[in-house]
């Protein structure tokens, strides 16, 4: 700021002839408003006349059409600078301690069901999704490092109570940040992929088999109830024969062979894919597409039992669709991380494409 005073304190008429009036437009606005005071030769011997005060601030339709207006980006500037200005610095050995005060809780749920998982492995799994994710963030101020530690804690106890692990190997399960709308704030989220989601459905009795259709506009598709397999006809070796993406659906076999069928619309793909952080849409667009379908299709699957399985079935559901109330775009303001290249089976990915299995 020194710097700056200085620069502008000695200005005279005869630099703001030789610089063709650059200097008129980068005096702060108290030096503008002085300009009037001072003699006047200095004021005769400008040939450029002043430019105006408020030049940044332009009327929103000036703007080019691609851009937004100019008091969103002040505004915009703004708040990314405070949110720069207002975290501190990741601590990944803070961040173990909250992952430490979720034993108790989990390993009780553990016992109470039976089963064969282990806190300090979820623990360390979690952790290091928690700093691949920071790492490979585009934008470090929403990645889950700058979750809150609630949320980060709830993640691995429910890890417990859907009979699931963050095992990279098995890929059940991730973590992956999500922006809490009413809380204006980053939260952790135990994401279950489109195998974990089929692996409760199967192991509550629930269904024996799901798999995601995705329907284009020149298929012959008819539409007949929820409980219906609908009428698919294409030829699935000429994809660009059968045009756009119109929508698609999940196709779940129960064991008494009857059938639920979940439609999913584009307008819902769209809300889906907007409110990844990843840019895994991008490289894997129709497999991110089936298994956004697979995903909503497992809310619609019945619970046939009382069980504790049956019960994990259940929650998980509840779950859900609490995560798709509360979730939100990210704000237009900030950059969202971005996913590097790497094995399907790597954590670093916020979201896993989904792959048809074959019956």
């Amino acid at each position: 700021m020194q710097r700056t005073a200085q620069q502008h304190s000695g200005y005279t008429a005869m630099d703001q002839g030789q610089h063709h009036g650059r200097n008129n437009d980068m005096r702060p606005p108290m030096e503008q408003q002085r300009a009037p005071q001072r003699s006047g030769q200095s004021r005769s011997v400008q040939t450029r006349p002043q430019q105006p005060a408020q030049r940044a601030q332009s009327h929103p339709q000036e703007q080019h059409p691609n851009q937004p207006p100019a008091q969103w980006q002040a505004q915009n500037n703004q708040r990314k600078q405070q949110s720069r200005n207002t975290l501190p610095a990741a601590n990944f050995n803070e961040i173990g301690s909250v992952l430490d005060g979720a034993k108790d809780s989990f390993e009780k749920i553990a016992k109470s069901s039976g089963l064969d998982i282990r806190f300090y492995e979820e623990a360390i799994y979690a952790k290091q999704l928690i700093e691949a994710n920071f790492n490979n963030s585009n934008n470090k101020d929403f990645s889950l490092a700058y979750a809150t530690h609630e949320s980060i804690k709830k993640s691995l106890v429910l890890v417990a109570n859907s009979g699931l692990t963050l095992n990279p190997q098995l890929g059940l399960a991730y973590l992956v940040p999500r922006w809490n709308k009413n809380l204006k704030r980053v939260e952790c989220h135990l994401e279950p992929s489109y195998k974990g989601l089929r692996r409760l459905g199967i192991d509550s009795g629930a269904i024996d088999s799901a798999v995601a259709e995705l329907v284009y506009k020149n298929d012959d598709f008819k539409w007949v109830d929820r409980f219906t397999k609908p009428i698919h006809e294409y030829n699935p070796f000429d994809s660009k024969a059968r045009g756009e993406l119109v929508g698609g659906y999940c196709l779940a076999r129960r064991p008494d062979g009857s059938f639920i069928c979940t439609p999913v619309s584009m307008d819902l793909i769209n809300k889906v894919r907007n409110l990844s952080f990843g840019a895994i849409w991008n490289d894997w667009f129709e497999q991110m597409v089936s298994k956004s379908i697979i995903r909503q299709g497992f809310k619609d699957w019945p619970i046939n039992s009382t069980g504790p399985i049956a019960m994990r079935l259940s929650a998980m559901q509840d779950y859900l669709k609490g995560v798709d109330a509360n979730t939100d775009t990210v704000p237009e303001y900030d950059t969202q991380p971005v996913v590097n290249g790497h094995d399907e089976h790597l954590p670093y990915h916020e979201e896993m494409p989904y792959y048809q299995p074959q019956y």
